[in-house]
C-alpha cells in the first residue's frame, strides 16, 4: 500500500498534467482562431443589464465571429454575416460597467444581425476603444452592392 507522500505526489502530478494539457489546448485553439482573421478581446451580452461574457471577436472576410474566451473547440459560439450587421452608436463605458480588468477602456455597441444558426438576433458588444474604429470600418466597408444605402 502506497504511503501518504506517494499519494500526494501522484495527485500533484496529475493536477500539473491536467493544467499543462489545458494550457496546450488553449494555445492551439487560439492559434487556430487567429489564423483566419483579425482578433480582438471583446465582451458580449444578449440582454440589457445582463452580465458581460468575455470572449474573442474575429473579423474574417464575410463573417463576424464571437468565441468564448475559454473552450475546447475552435468553432465560433456566434457567427454573423457581414452583410446583415447593423451597428448602433457606440457609447464610452466606465471600467465599473465593463466589470473585467482585461478589457480596459471600452465602447458599448448595440447591434442587430442575422445569426447563421438562430436567425435575427440583437446583442451588445463591449469593444476596446482602440479596436472600435477597426470593427466599425470593417462593417461599413463591405463590398459594393452588399449593404443597403441609407
Amino acid at each position: 500500500m502506497p504511503g501518504p507522500l506517494l499519494t500526494a505526489e501522484f495527485v500533484v502530478g496529475a493536477c500539473l498534467l491536467i493544467l499543462l494539457a489545458f494550457l496546450a489546448v488553449t494555445f492551439v485553439r487560439r492559434r487556430t482562431i487567429i489564423r483566419s482573421g483579425d482578433v480582438t478581446l471583446c465582451g458580449m451580452r444578449t440582454e440589457p443589464g445582463a452580465r458581460w461574457r468575455l470572449g474573442l471577436l474575429r473579423l474574417s472576410a464575410e463573417t463576424l465571429d464571437w468565441f468564448t474566451l475559454f473552450g475546447l473547440t475552435p468553432r465560433a459560439h456566434s457567427r454573423w454575416m457581414r452583410t446583415t450587421l447593423e451597428l448602433g452608436l457606440g457609447a464610452h463605458m466606465s471600467q465599473a460597467d465593463v466589470q473585467h480588468p482585461l478589457l480596459g477602456p471600452a465602447v458599448s455597441v448595440p447591434f442587430s444581425a442575422v445569426e447563421e444558426a438562430l436567425g435575427p438576433v440583437s446583442a451588445e458588444l463591449a469593444i476596446p476603444m482602440d479596436r472600435y474604429t477597426a470593427v466599425r470600418s470593417w462593417v461599413e466597408a463591405a463590398p459594393p452592392g452588399t449593404r443597403p444605402v441609407g
